[in-house]
C-alpha cells in the first residue's frame, strides 16, 4: 500500500504537514494543492486554487465550499458532517467508505507485521490508498511524478472482475 508519509515535513514536536497536488481527469489538468497538517492526534486540511486554474476561462469550483478564491481555504466542518470532517466536501468524496477502509486497515496491520515501526494510519492515508483507476469522480492525487493509489507496473490495484464489469459498462449498447 502506498502512503504519503514517507516524504513529510516535521515541525516542532512531531508535527507533520504533507501535500498533494490535486488535479482533474484524464488530461490531469492541475487544481491546486491540498495540504494536511497533523498535530499530535489534530488532523485537519487546507487547499488553494493554482493560479492557472484561477486564470483558466473553464474554471469552476471544485466544491461548494471551495470558492475560486487564492491562498489556502482552510476545511470547516459542516454541522452535519461532525467534528472530525478533515477534506472539503468534493475531496472527502473520493475518499474509501467503511468497507474500503476495512481492506486498508487490514492491509496496514500486515503491513506492521512485518515492519513494527509503522506509523497509525492519517485520514491522508486512506484517501491516497483508493486506487486512481476506481477512485469516484475526476479528482485525482498526484505526488512525486506519480498519481497516489496508482498499482506498480506489473501489480493490480483493481480486482480483475471489476475491470471486467467496468469495461462492460463502458461497451454497454
Amino acid at each position: 500500500m502506498n502512503t504519503v508519509r514517507q516524504s513529510g515535513t516535521s515541525g516542532k514536536s512531531g508535527n507533520t504537514r504533507h501535500t498533494v497536488e490535486l488535479r482533474l481527469g484524464a488530461d490531469g489538468i492541475a487544481l491546486g494543492d491540498l495540504s494536511f497538517v497533523q498535530q499530535g492526534r489534530r488532523q485537519f486540511s487546507v487547499f488553494a486554487y493554482q493560479s492557472s486554474w484561477l486564470a483558466n476561462p473553464d474554471r469552476f469550483e471544485i466544491s461548494p465550499d471551495l470558492p475560486l478564491n487564492s491562498g489556502f481555504q482552510a476545511c470547516k466542518a459542516s454541522p452535519n458532517a461532525g467534528a472530525d470532517a478533515i477534506f472539503h466536501a468534493a475531496i472527502a468524496d473520493t475518499a474509501p467508505d467503511a468497507w474500503g477502509r476495512r481492506v486498508i486497515d487490514r492491509a496496514h496491520a500486515r503491513a506492521r507485521r512485518n515492519n513494527p515501526a509503522l506509523q497509525p494510519l492519517t485520514e491522508l492515508d486512506y484517501l491516497c490508498a483508493v486506487d486512481d483507476f476506481s477512485r469516484v469522480g475526476a479528482l485525482r492525487l498526484h505526488r512525486d511524478g506519480h498519481y497516489a493509489g496508482t498499482a506498480q507496473t506489473g501489480q493490480r490495484s483493481t480486482p480483475p472482475f471489476i475491470e471486467q464489469v467496468w469495461c462492460f459498462m463502458l461497451f454497454e449498447p
